[in-house]
């Protein structure tokens, strides 16, 4: 037989767990609605230039924030996509593909935005342990890097010495 203190505690139970589902709800939803916002406001900040003779479009990476996220969880570039990394002066450089889902070449530019060095292929690191991820070291100190699909270097038939022309007033803001 049910005691009064025992339908109230039920009750209560009943509740708690209604509750937290609600929460757990509204929490999914808003983070769906999270991505889809960052996904938008992806597309809306791209730039356009010249890389060597072929016509680039471009996001920026200049605040710590957005070069942490980098291209992380972005599924497909087009060939004539990619994003800039900018830094305010020339340093040696370590990327590494964390939560990447796509192979990606990494494009180092000097301060006068020549491509000093190049590294292909490097491996999309979705699903792996930080440990487990390799390091991506420049040998050359650079300020700008370019990361975009893997292969487009080579298809391009990029080499040091090759120019990014880009309008300079959007590499630097008081953001960095």
């Amino acid at each position: 037989m049910f005691t009064e203190s025992k339908i109230s505690n039920s009750l209560k139970w009943f509740m708690l767990l209604t509750v937290f589902i609600s929460l757990l709800t509204v929490t999914c939803c808003f983070s769906q609605q999270n991505t889809t916002e960052e996904t938008t406001s992806r597309e809306k900040m791209y730039y356009e230039g010249k890389l060597a003779s072929h016509t680039l479009k471009f996001m920026l990476a200049r605040t710590d924030e957005e070069k942490r996220r980098g291209l992380m969880f972005v599924k497909s570039l087009e060939e004539n996509e990619g994003m800039l990394f900018v830094y305010e002066k020339p340093q040696p450089m370590v990327f590494w593909m964390k939560n990447t889902f796509i192979p990606l070449d990494l494009i180092l530019f000097s301060e006068d935005l020549s491509i000093i060095e190049i590294i292909p292929d490097m491996v999309p690191g979705n699903g792996k342990s930080d440990a487990e991820l390799p390091r991506y070291f420049s040998r050359n100190m650079a300020q700008y890097a370019l990361e975009m699909a893997a292969g487009t270097a080579k298809n391009w038939s990029l080499k040091p010495g090759d120019h990014l022309d880009v309008p300079l007033t959007i590499l630097f803001t008081n953001e960095q």
